[in-house]
């Protein structure tokens, strides 16, 4: 064999090794094109599924109204309790202290505290 024939050996055996790693290739391209497809299916059948309950929702979800604060009953149950069910004044025992704007009196506040007993 010359030196021709060798070049071209070498070339044909690089021409089908390049052939059958572009083969190889595709092949998996391929494979990983079907495996995309196959999870975007069923991405697709989760998502129609999802869309399906969210428009049942609405129906699902239990209805009521509350026409009350619902704390009222507590509080009323507390009022009881501690028997001021009836005076509600008594829940204001230092309104003395204020005058009829709701400030707070200074000369009544000075007058308690001038009346402090001493030790």
């Amino acid at each position: 064999m010359d030196a021709v024939g060798i070049v071209e050996l070498v070339t044909i055996i690089l021409i089908l090794f390049l052939l059958g790693f572009n083969w190889n290739s595709r092949r998996r391209i391929n494979d990983d094109w079907e495996y995309l497809q196959d999870q975007l299916g069923a991405l697709e059948e989760a998502m129609a599924i999802v869309g399906a309950i969210m428009q049942k929702l609405p129906e699902m979800t239990p209805q009521f109204q509350i026409n009350q604060n619902p704390l009222i009953q507590f509080l009323e149950f507390f009022k009881e309790m501690r028997g001021e069910n009836q005076n509600q004044e008594s829940l204001y025992a230092d309104s003395q202290l204020r005058d009829d704007n709701g400030r707070f009196n200074g000369e009544e506040i000075s007058k308690e505290r001038t009346n402090i007993p001493k030790e």
